[in-house]
């Protein structure tokens, strides 16, 4: 059941204090884009996760950067550029409310 350990440092305490959830549209739905796409992103460190999404909009990442110019050139320079992008729409996290890391193991909803 143990997918793997780690410790979890305070983002802001190593100079990483925003979050930033972008919307990635992707020009196409086929095998090969998708694939490409998801090794690039897979090779980002400031990406800390990305989920495939059905809906409007085709991957949803999550990126820590220093600060909003900090994104800036992430964006410019690595985001934008990844395989297979048409669109991009990035917001902003003011603060977390709710993040966990504990899957609720045997808690039924109710």
């Amino acid at each position: 059941m143990i997918d793997r350990y780690a410790a979890l440092l305070d983002p802001a305490r190593v100079g990483l204090g925003t979050d930033v959830f972008v919307e990635i549209t992707l020009v196409g739905q086929d095998e090969a884009t998708l694939d490409a796409f998801e090794v690039a992103v897979a090779e980002r460190p400031e990406i800390m996760s990305c989920h495939l999404m059905a809906g409007g909009f085709d991957y949803l990442v999550h990126v820590v950067v220093r600060d909003v110019a900090d994104y800036e050139v992430l964006h410019r320079t690595h985001l934008a550029q990844l395989p297979g992008v048409a669109r991009m729409v990035s917001s902003f996290a003011l603060r977390p409310i709710c993040d966990r890391t504990a899957i609720p193991v045997g808690r039924t909803g109710g």
